[in-house]
This record gives C-alpha cells, structure tokens and sequence, in this order.
C-alpha cells in the first residue's frame, strides 16, 4: 500500500470533499465544521485554507498561519492533519501545532499513527521542536516518582527508553509507539481530547 502526505491545494476535488462529508459534525469533542458544506463551499474554504498557509504572522489577535494536508492510501483520501507554524501563549494552552483525524471508514487500519508520524515530519520541517518539551516534563516527573519510592530498575528502564524515543524523534521524526506520545506531540492536557484540523476551520 502506498501512502502520501498531500499538501491542500485549491485544485482538491470531489474525493477529498466527500471524504471530509463522512466525518460527523460532532464526534467525542471533535468539531468538523466542513460537514454539510456545499460542493462550492468547500472550494471557497480551499482558497481560505490556502491563505492560512501563506499568512505571516498573527491575524486578528489569535489566528496564526497552519498548512494543511491530507493523507492518501492507494490514491484514495482517509485522512487529514494540519500543522500550525507556531503557537500564541493563548494557544498553547487550548491546543498544540499538530491536529489530525481519520475518516471512519477507514479507521482500524493505522492511518492514525501514519498521517502522525507524516505530520511530525512536516513539524520538524517548519522548525517545531516544542512537541518534545511536554514528554520531557512527564518523563522527569515519572523518574522522581520512581526513585522516591525505591523503585530503581523501574527508573532505569523509563531514563533508557524515554531517552531513547527523544533522541530518534528529534532525529527522525517517528519511534515505535509513537501513539504513546500522541498528546505531547499535539499539545494537548491530561485527559482532553485530540485536536484534529476540522477545530481550526473558519466559523
């Protein structure tokens, strides 16, 4: 199977529109603000989200620029992400840079760790190391844990592949159970949702 991370482009037809019309208005916290666009409105919004990717700098106080992408499997349209440049303080705390969703159909297949994997490359690309920083701070939190209760081969075996991870992420962009790491690498708090790209489409 061959897999390809698609920047959006104005010129993104009816597959892609259709794929963004199976993900439900609402699902788990997540928004999808294209469904129910018409065919027409969804080329509008294109041209929007093809300015977003070009925007320099911060507009209206709080927008910041994100490129967008989708993922393909076989030439077919499963996924989407979306990579914000950079972060406000406002921002950092409600979401992270990195934001992804599949269309459920085609969920159960790992095109979740895929189109992340992907997007963490693009991360990288645009110069985002702050991803790391989150896993950093629990990392450390977790080896005083162990340590002030005695447990050493616990703190041995977590220093061993938390370091490990950090090292082939930074280099790499992608380390085996990178899901593990999914809300660092989004930004996200203990125990809230995943931000996907649909939470930054225009109202």
């Amino acid at each position: 199977m061959m897999l390809e991370l698609k920047q959006l482009s104005v010129d993104d037809g009816i597959d892609v529109y259709q794929m963004l019309q199976e993900i439900p208005a609402e699902e788990n916290g997540l928004l999808n603000k294209a469904n129910g666009l018409t065919y027409d409105e969804y080329k509008e919004w294109l041209i929007a989200k093809q300015r977003d990717a070009e925007q320099e700098g911060i507009v209206d106080g709080w927008k910041v620029p994100s490129t967008t992408f989708w993922l393909f499997a076989d030439g077919i349209p499963v996924g989407f992400g979306s990579v914000r440049h950079f972060l406000t303080e406002a921002l950092s705390k409600i979401g992270g840079h990195i934001g992804y969703g599949i269309a459920p159909r085609f969920r159960g297949k790992g095109y979740g760790k895929e189109i992340l994997r992907l997007l963490i490359e693009q991360a990288k690309e645009i110069g985002i190391e702050k991803a790391l920083v989150t896993i950093r701070a629990e990392y450390e939190e977790r080896l005083r844990y162990f340590e002030k209760h005695q447990k050493y081969l616990e703190a041995q075996r977590l220093s061993q592949r938390t370091k490990y991870d950090l090292e082939m992420l930074k280099e790499t962009g992608f380390v085996k159970g990178i899901e593990n790491y999914s809300r660092h690498l989004d930004g996200r708090k203990p125990g809230e949702p995943p931000s996907t790209l649909l939470d930054f489409f225009p109202k």
